[in-house]
């Protein structure tokens, strides 16, 4: 294809590669196949020792031929090259003092809001369940990413009740949710991954079943709309930081107008690019 930068892979320990590989075989198979980078991410059952055992898998494949030398020098002279190209090499230590002043500026904190701001994909409403008016009693089930539940909506002036709850809730806590909710006229509920965490699917179920103004939040993938297609007010954020939600609290009360696109086909229900951005705020 004529492309002699360098070639990254996603995660090698996602399960569209461990459902047909092992990582090490995955590992081995994408260095010849010409990557230069091989990634590991946070994959389920994948602590980060891992990339130590494939490291050495590697290296073993490399001394008894599997991985021709030929083909690890080339990605080698790539990486080198890359970071020559972007000064690495030139590195000089800074100022500790002067971080602050270069690094989380307001400069930056601005251009950081306008791409969260940016990035709010409103994917469904389909009974106009937004903008929320400012006096309806809302409460917002919200999982507790790393122990933290940072909503955003705190910056608003309107009748909101945060209810935290597990990233993988148990029988007990989804039953309380709902009882919590039942008081609620508009229940606003994030979701995280629910195909690691499948527990979330049941929260939502049984929400749905309220009959309430409910709007479901991905806060991670898109892809969670896929186990409850039939949720009829859908929202993405791509993130959890204060930031992220804030800008997602903007759009739900009807200060911003959603402007994201998903990045992603939704096999069956919608294509990529897909976004509702004809939104009516007052």
């Amino acid at each position: 294809m004529g492309f002699n930068g360098l070639i990254i892979t996603d995660s090698l320990g996602m399960g569209a590669i461990e459902d047909t590989f092992s990582i090490n075989e995955a590992a081995v198979m994408a260095l010849n196949a010409g990557a230069d980078i091989l990634l590991f991410g946070a994959d389920k059952n994948h602590p980060p020792e891992d990339q130590i055992k494939v490291f050495n898998h590697i290296l073993s494949a490399v001394q008894t031929g599997q991985i021709p030398l030929e083909r690890l020098n080339e990605s080698v002279k790539r990486i080198l090259k890359a970071k020559i190209q972007y000064g690495i090499f030139d590195f000089a230590q800074n100022n500790t003092n002067e971080i602050p002043l270069k690094v989380g500026i307001e400069k930056h904190r601005v251009i950081a809001q306008m791409i969260a701001q940016n990035g709010i994909t409103l994917i469904r409403d389909e009974k106009g369940f937004l903008p929320i008016e400012s006096e309806t009693p809302v409460i917002c089930i919200w999982p507790q990413i790393k122990g933290k539940s940072e909503t955003g909506f705190d910056a608003y002036d309107y009748k909101i009740t945060l209810f935290p709850i597990s990233i993988d809730p148990n029988h007990s806590e989804i039953d309380s949710a709902i009882n919590a909710a039942r008081a609620y006229s508009c229940i606003i509920v994030g979701t995280y991954d629910v195909r690691q965490n499948p527990k979330q699917i049941k929260l939502v179920e049984g929400l749905s079943k309220l009959d309430k103004n409910m709007i479901v939040v991905s806060m991670k993938m898109p892809y969670d709309i896929m186990c409850f297609p039939y949720i009829p007010c859908y929202m993405a954020t791509y993130g959890t930081r204060s930031l992220s939600v804030h800008a997602l609290a903007e759009i739900i009360f009807g200060q911003k107008r959603p402007k994201g696109r998903i990045p992603v086909d939704l096999p069956g229900l919608y294509p990529i690019g897909h976004g509702l951005v004809d939104f009516k705020i007052d």
